[in-house]
């Protein structure tokens, strides 16, 4: 009498790696959908515009703070803003001259004669986007440059 003895270990193998398998499929597909709600509602999903478009916006809030930092300065040094921003090459005694970059360009309003003296500056970009700071308030988002 021939007895064989079969092991199961080759199919019981084949089996769990199979379940295996898909379970790790079912874990990655989980994650890549987790993923992709996440990607979506962080709002990451911009686009190469929109992006441009916030890098332009920031560097005129950039170009806007400086100009205000300088124009604060002159009124430490001078008691005065100073009355108009003029970047010629022989400007007046009581100017400044507020450099932009290529795509910003400045509105600078001054009433000295007031009390207290107050300053505007309106920065505006090829985009349409405009900001503005005073004497008293930092830059903030305006609808129409004034």
């Amino acid at each position: 009498m021939n007895i064989k003895v079969f092991s199961n270990k080759q199919t019981q193998s084949g089996f769990f790696s199979l379940v295996g398998i898909v379970v790790v499929i079912v874990v990655i597909g989980f994650l890549f959908v987790t993923a992709t709600n996440y990607y979506r509602k962080s709002g990451a999903e911009k686009t190469v515009n929109q992006v441009t478009s916030d890098a332009i916006d920031a560097a005129l809030q950039t170009d806007l703070t400086a100009a205000s930092l300088q124009i604060k300065l002159y009124f430490a040094q001078n008691n005065a803003y100073p009355e108009a921003n003029d970047c010629t090459e022989a400007p007046a005694i009581d100017t400044i001259c507020l450099k932009t970059t290529n795509v910003n360009e400045y509105t600078y309003t001054v009433d000295n004669k007031a009390d207290p003296k107050t300053f505007s500056l309106v920065a505006k970009n090829a985009n349409g986007a405009s900001y503005k700071v005073t004497d008293s308030k930092s830059p903030f988002k305006i609808t129409n440059a004034e």
